[in-house]
């Protein structure tokens, strides 16, 4: 009888080949769920984020028909008021107040908006009191404060008109770009072009714009205690130039933070809410919209915001706005979860409604029901904030992703 002799080597070969290959599934496996559970929570940090920055701009919305808000329940209280005969006793309070000869939309736009234009203001969320940890930046810039260039440019004799010719000569970005380069080639494009502009990041095509951003970013806080903070050095397209203002015009008090660059006042900070909060007081004090009529000889009251007072002011009294009332803003929004930030850049204006429009749903033009109607706020459709009825809408004009 023949005995067989065992293959001991052999089973232990095959033994390790079996843990080898569960080992390499059970790698796998590990794997593909790490990498499923990173790419699912990267995916909700995504759309949380995205959500979070069109709630930015809502915000930044509200804070705007907030304005309209507050001026009518001042109207309504004063009108209660003098039919309680108590008129006299809300005067003399008034008379304590410095900005009391204001109307109540101007002194929330120098409470609530004015301070931060062109500056970043942040929310914090905490996961225990809001669900998610998160950081949301908004920064509110004014159309009206910037160079309309589709009314800047004429179209009829092909050349800028010649305050704004002026003007732009001076526009220089050391070792970037040379003054009087921007103002030839936007002439030679628009020339070209032969009509208004769509949108501003059509410039971004020019040679002479390579070095410029298209979408401006505010300037940011310094990171540690002893850093100070620092002025934008860069320029940014549709931080300059605008096509949703109404007019040619420019607002001298709401300039962003590029047209400061051209007439070489003080830039904004990120820190200014705190550095420029006595400034904040007097210049609210002694601000009444009567000075648009005349900024050059109103300038002790600019002052205040923006220092020196450049030589060429006087001669570009031709470009600049006669009345106070911004319409028309830029608002940027930032929102960080986790290690997902979504921005997006909204175009938002205040368009007058006619008096004599109808509630939706309204058939027969109810007098009654009107006149409630026009006392309440409501909201429109996507894109259409409504302030109180028969005023205005503040209706999104553009939404850009950035």
């Amino acid at each position: 009888m023949v005995r067989m002799k065992r293959s001991k080597g052999f089973i232990i070969i095959f033994a390790l080949m079996i843990v080898s290959l569960m080992t390499y599934l059970t790698v796998q496996l590990v794997n593909g769920v790490l990498v499923t559970n990173n790419f699912v929570a990267i995916i909700m940090q995504r759309e949380q984020a995205k959500a979070l920055a069109l709630s930015g701009v809502q915000i930044a919305i509200k804070q705007l028909i907030c304005l309209e808000i507050e001026e009518k329940k001042e109207k309504d209280g004063k009108k209660k008021l003098d039919e309680d005969k108590e008129s006299d006793a809300g005067e003399e309070a008034d008379k304590k107040t410095p900005d009391s000869k204001l109307k109540p939309h101007d002194k929330n736009f120098l409470d609530q908006v004015f301070p931060f234009l062109n500056r970043w203001r942040t929310f914090s969320f905490e996961e225990k009191r809001d669900g998610f940890a998160a950081e949301l930046k908004i920064c509110l810039t004014c159309e009206d404060g910037k160079i309309n260039i589709n009314e800047a440019f004429d179209f009829k004799k092909q050349e800028f008109k010649k305050e704004y010719a002026a003007l732009l000569k001076s526009l220089e970005i050391k070792d970037k770009l040379a003054a009087g380069e921007l103002v030839a080639k936007l002439q030679e494009f628009l020339i070209k072009r032969a009509r208004k502009l769509e949108d501003i990041s059509e410039l971004a095509q020019l040679p002479a714009c390579k070095n410029l951003d298209i979408f401006y970013k505010p300037p940011e806080k310094p990171t540690g205690k002893k850093e100070e903070a620092r002025p934008n050095i860069n320029l940014a397209l549709s931080d300059i130039f605008t096509i949703w203002s109404d007019s040619h015009e420019v607002n001298p008090m709401l300039f962003s933070d590029g047209l400061c660059a051209i007439f070489t006042f003080r830039r904004p900070l990120a820190t200014d809410p705190e550095l420029l909060k006595k400034n904040m007081k007097q210049f609210k004090s002694q601000f009444k919209p009567e000075i648009a009529k005349d900024w050059d000889a109103n300038w002790e009251i600019l002052k205040l915001l923006y220092d020196q007072k450049p030589v060429f002011f006087k001669e570009m009294q031709g470009i600049f706005s006669k009345e106070f009332g911004p319409r028309t803003y830029s608002v940027i929004s930032y929102a960080t979860v986790g290690k997902v930030t979504q921005r997006v850049m909204a175009i938002v204006k205040k368009i007058d409604r006619p008096r004599d429009e109808k509630k939706p749903g309204d058939a027969g033009g109810n007098d009654a029901a009107d006149k409630s109607s026009a006392q309440q706020p409501a909201t429109g459709e996507q894109g259409d904030a409504r302030s109180v009825k028969d005023k205005y809408d503040i209706k999104v004009l553009r939404l850009y992703w950035l």
